[in-house]
């Protein structure tokens, strides 16, 4: 029978065969203790500071590795010691195929000679971020294309690290193609008709078959002027296309800006006469010959000042000059027109964009000068940018690099 002992409601009970030390004990709420706190190691602002970094960091990490675009991070050598998922989704290669690469194995042995001194200057010399597209090839062979952008990250006059962001632009790339062809193809279908269309009127208006009363002249005027725009926008349609493609042939020839400025003066002459505006021309005179494709500078010319008359109101000014500074020759064009409004600023370079106000200020209109203006300038490697406050005014630049215009002794070279 089990050893049963009962003091102070205390009642402990003994199995057989088992010692007393070896049963587990039942205190009554009389008997029991609380025992003695453990000490709490105190955190102290510095160590909460120091927590919230490290989860932030932690979050940055897993954000970095989710991202679509490829991100790589290379130390202040330019040797690649950190890349993300996407590089390896990609490109095919591990990790272990990048870490320890160079920045010629990343990009040079993609890149002409010329354009990866540019890239290793601009990033390590320069210390500033250079964007560029690149041709790659994958694991498996085949090729693609990517936007790049490499920025130092630096402290005081010293580089610390490279962040290098790349996207894969390769199916982009291909649909633009594609639209830049179908738009050539219907292009050339519809010019001819329009043409036919066009000597068909001036036959009519002439009185080539027949004479024609006032009113029917002003009708057939009328045509004629829809019919001219149309043919506008088919040429400015295919010259786009052809800049895009690569397809356009280009002839170089020394000329002065000023002999294209005068030309395109003369042509909208009486657009600004009608509404009275005032026009100042500026011309340095230590401005050079430049060597460019004469047309295709006199499209960039006229489409900054044909906006600047069409936006600009009655009796505004248009300011126009040409200038040199450090290794360009600028051409600005500045008025006191409606301006642009700061939501329309990012998107007044894209293909068919026409901001609000000067939609409601001229019903005509493709969207696409300013697109032409970008990507002609970018052809022979200038920059065009804009400044403008809404009903205020703009002005637009454009460069042209030194290199591309004559020297002396040297002929008609277009430099390196």
């Amino acid at each position: 029978m089990p050893e049963e002992t009962q003091q102070n409601n205390q009642v402990n009970t003994i199995a057989p065969g088992s010692s007393e030390s070896d049963q587990p004990v039942e205190f009554t709420p009389s008997q029991s203790q609380s025992p003695s706190p453990l000490p709490r190691q105190q955190v102290t602002p510095e160590m909460q500071k120091l927590q919230n970094a490290i989860r932030e960091l932690q979050k940055f990490q897993l954000a970095v590795e989710a991202a679509s675009d490829q991100i790589m991070i290379l130390d202040s050598k330019g040797i690649v010691i950190y890349i993300n998922k996407a590089c390896q989704d990609v490109s095919g290669y591990a990790q272990t195929d990048f870490v320890g690469k160079d920045t010629y194995d990343m990009w040079g042995r993609f890149l002409p000679g010329e354009e990866f001194d540019e890239l290793w200057d601009t990033i390590k010399n320069k210390q500033k971020t250079y964007v560029g597209e690149v041709h790659k090839i994958k694991k498996d062979g085949s090729k693609y294309i990517t936007n790049t952008r490499i920025s130092p990250i630096t402290e005081g006059n010293n580089v610390l690290f490279f962040v290098a962001i790349e996207q894969d632009v390769t199916k982009s790339k291909e649909v633009d193609r594609m639209k830049t062809e179908f738009v050539s193809i219907a292009s050339h279908q519809l010019r001819t008709p329009l043409s036919a269309i066009k000597l068909n009127l001036a036959l009519l208006m002439d009185g080539s078959f027949g004479q024609v009363t006032p009113e029917q002249f002003d009708y057939l005027k009328k045509l004629d002027q829809s019919n001219e725009r149309m043919i506008e926008l088919i040429d400015l349609l295919l010259n786009v296309s052809k800049i895009e493609s690569g397809r356009l042939v280009l002839k170089p020839e020394p000329f002065n800006l000023s002999e294209i400025l005068d030309s395109v003066l003369e042509e909208l002459y009486l657009k600004m006469e009608k509404k009275n505006l005032h026009v100042d021309i500026n011309i340095a005179q230590d401005v050079p010959q430049v060597i460019l494709d004469k047309k295709l500078t006199r499209h960039v010319v006229i489409n900054l000042i044909s906006n600047a008359v069409k936006y600009t109101n009655p009796t505004g000014r248009i300011q126009i000059s040409i200038y040199k500074q450090d290794d360009n020759i600028v051409v600005k064009v500045e008025d006191s027109g409606v301006g642009i409004p700061e939501i329309a600023k990012s998107k007044i370079f894209q293909k068919f964009f026409r901001a609000d106000n000067v939609k409601a200020m001229e019903t005509d209109g493709t969207g696409l000068g300013l697109y032409l203006v970008k990507i002609a300038v970018d052809s022979w490697g200038g920059d065009v940018w804009f400044e403008s406050k809404e009903s205020e005014g703009s002005s637009f630049f454009f460069t042209v690099p030194l290199h591309r215009v004559v020297k002396e002794n040297d002929g008609l070279s277009l430099g390196a």
